[in-house]
């Protein structure tokens, strides 16, 4: 079979929206503005694989991540779009697409891969080095009886059409309270990209010492409520709690959730909240993969959220 591994074109990003639709079965509309946010930039990298045809048949994308390491940046990607078509799976595809994808990296000094990977591909990734990390939680909250509604189709709401502005004070407190972590280093431009994703309808709610950046939607009959990140000033249960208070009241959300690691300064501000992880899939999948002679990352330093991950 005569395939070939190509840089993606980003004149055929609609080729490559039209594939993960078929393989997702997904509103056309959240994969391409997802898609566009993701790979229509000057940071992504993306291999595509072309049949003899031209068809693009797979992908593998991922986009530069500015990871931290206590106080030292680190050259990092995140994945994101990994996908097969129908018929060329069972071909090793997936791996092979992976392990170029590791060689360019390499080839440039990459540092670290990270990614939430589903649990069909795990074994791929750890077959290639992928370390799997426990602490990773999804931690929820039940605020109304609607939850328990059979789950339907996703709807999102209006989006606000407003910028997001964190004022930067907020982004130099969360660069001394995560110093000794590895965290995200957020700016307000990187937020900017971060939260570009139109149909997501992202917000930030403002209270006295904190910042929640979060967006609803509706499942069914039932409201949610997602929560990205929290930023303080001087961070403590009590404004903490105040800023979920004032945040609940406004949103009334049937049920609220976030992904955050068990080592993440404000994860116990959570359970002390009634925040609850789910027993029965309790560590996520998250993988990290180092790269050359790139450290082995310790679990305990870990301070990722939702805000965090390219699903948000």
């Amino acid at each position: 079979m005569n395939l070939r591994t190509e840089k993606l074109d980003l004149n055929e990003i609609d080729k490559v929206v039209n594939l993960f639709c078929l393989v997702w079965n997904e509103p056309k509309e959240l994969v391409t503005e997802k898609t566009r946010w993701a790979f229509a930039n000057d940071f992504a990298k993306v291999l595509v694989l072309k049949n003899s045809d031209g068809d693009i048949v797979a992908v593998r994308g991922g986009f530069k991540w500015p990871l931290m390491n206590g106080t030292n940046s680190l050259d990092c990607y995140q994945f994101h779009g990994t996908c097969v078509h129908p018929d060329y799976r069972r071909m090793g595809l997936f791996s092979n697409l992976n392990r170029e994808f590791l060689e360019v990296c390499r080839s440039e000094q990459v540092e670290v891969i990270y990614n939430v990977s589903v649990k069909a591909s795990r074994l791929g990734y750890e077959k290639l080095g992928w370390q799997y990390l426990k602490g990773f939680h999804r931690l929820t909250k039940v605020h109304s009886g609607n939850w328990i509604k059979k789950a339907g189709h996703t709807k999102l709401l209006p989006p606000e059409n407003s910028s997001i502005i964190i004022e930067d004070k907020f982004f130099t407190a969360r660069r001394a309270q995560f110093k000794n972590l590895i965290h995200t280093n957020y700016s307000q431009e990187f937020l900017d990209w971060r939260l570009d994703n139109k149909l997501e309808n992202y917000q930030v709610h403002s209270s006295e010492n904190a910042r929640i950046v979060y967006k609803t939607r509706f499942v069914a009959n039932r409201r949610e409520l997602v929560i990205g990140e929290i930023f303080m000033l001087q961070p403590s249960f009590a404004v903490f709690r105040k800023a979920m208070q004032s945040l609940m009241g406004l949103e009334k959300p049937d049920i609220s959730y976030t992904y955050i690691f068990s080592s993440h300064p404000f994860y116990q501000y959570y359970l002390q909240y009634l925040y609850l992880p789910n027993p029965f899939n309790y560590n996520l999948n998250f993988g990290v993969r180092p790269i050359g002679k790139g450290e082995q990352f310790n679990v305990g330093k870990w301070a990722v959220s939702f805000l965090d991950i390219d699903t948000f």
